[in-house]
């Protein structure tokens, strides 16, 4: 289990990895992941969950994808970003889940307090 930034296209999870990291590795010896997606805004109480899993592929990152990917993460202005999000990095590649089963749920809550 691990955190990781995440781009939905194509009805697909897509995801970085790169030499820094054993995800590669473990990914070939076996390819099935389950990704879980949570937004919680405590001001109001809203909770969305989403849940997906299915295999997974590993490839070669596309910079365009990976732009869009570190941008909703960072920032538009990637005079900002860590010289370490350079869409070119030579060893990045890009995770891709394309679902085999996909749920949502709402565990919204009513806020109360002060």
């Amino acid at each position: 289990m691990r955190p990781v930034w995440f781009l939905w296209e194509e009805g697909c999870l897509w995801w970085p990895t790169g030499k820094w990291s054993k995800l590669e590795e473990l990914l070939e010896s076996d390819p099935q992941a389950a990704v879980v997606v949570d937004t919680c805004d405590f001001d109001n109480g809203r909770v969305f969950q989403l849940n997906a899993s299915g295999r997974v592929e590993v490839g070669s990152a596309d910079p365009d994808r990976m732009l869009r990917l570190f941008a909703k993460y960072l920032g538009s202005d990637r005079a900002l970003w860590d010289r370490r999000f350079d869409p070119h990095e030579e060893g990045l590649r890009m995770v891709r889940l394309r679902p085999e089963r996909l749920s949502a749920r709402d565990l919204s809550y009513s806020v109360s307090g002060p």
